[in-house]
């Protein structure tokens, strides 16, 4: 700086005590604010922590029983009695002849029935392995084959995938029925997307709402947010 006319040049500078205080002062303002956020993001892990505990205790709870049966408990022991004895109800239509009842569905929707064949050589002896295409498919719109193998006896092995197959069509009620059910039945799922509400996975039609597990993917969600919220807030500071 200079006074008036005079050549001198005047430098005017502070005590270099004073300029470290205020550089030491904004250090540690600096430090106390990480520290804070450091506290925040820590406190946000506990509280994370503590609700996945309390989900999976909850979790837990739903499926224990405390060494006490349960109304369920009894009406799914009579319920798997009840379908062993409609199993073998349907099974006594082909269980004696199976090659007999799939003949008939075959020769009914006019179809031939063709068996494939597979030999295998093995150290003790041969193994056939029959396999058979049936008239109904995947969800993948593939077909559905029944299969069966036998050492040594290639007519034991058709039996075997007769057997199997009657099985695969009377799950489908397609066995004893015509295939036009089948085939109005698929129809109406590709109409529909293949959605049916009575298999809705999301819609709980027992009148509980949503099932439990979307409530806790839910719960999952918003702990999500709250870290995502912190963790913006440390990328800027």
């Amino acid at each position: 700086m200079k006074f008036g006319g005079s050549t001198r040049i005047f430098v005017l500078d502070q005590p270099m005590e004073s300029v470290q205080e205020v550089i030491e002062a904004e250090a540690e303002a600096e430090r106390e604010d990480i520290i804070q956020k450091q506290n925040e993001y820590q406190e946000l892990l506990a509280v994370a922590e503590a609700e996945k505990r309390e989900r999976e205790q909850f979790k837990e709870s739903l499926g224990a029983t405390w060494g006490l049966l349960t109304v369920d408990d009894f009406g799914s022991e009579r319920g798997r009695d009840q379908e062993v004895e409609m199993d073998s109800g349907r099974e006594a239509y082909y269980i004696d002849d199976p090659k007999k009842a799939l003949k008939k569905f075959f020769d009914r929707e006019g179809i031939d029935l063709e068996y494939e064949t597979e030999e295998t050589n093995e150290p003790n002896g041969k193994i056939y392995t029959v396999r058979v295409m049936l008239p109904i498919e995947d969800l993948s719109g593939q077909p559905i084959y029944a299969e069966g193998s036998q050492k040594g006896n290639k007519k034991e092995a058709v039996v075997k995938c007769a057997l199997e197959a009657c099985r695969l069509l009377d799950n489908e009620d397609v066995l004893r029925n015509p295939m036009r059910s089948y085939k109005r039945k698929k129809r109406d799922w590709e109409e529909n997307d293949y959605y049916d509400s009575d298999e809705d996975n999301f819609l709980d039609r027992t009148g509980d709402g949503i099932h439990m597990h979307v409530l806790m993917s839910l719960c999952y969600i918003e702990s999500l947010s709250r870290f995502r919220q912190i963790y913006l807030s440390y990328v800027h500071f």
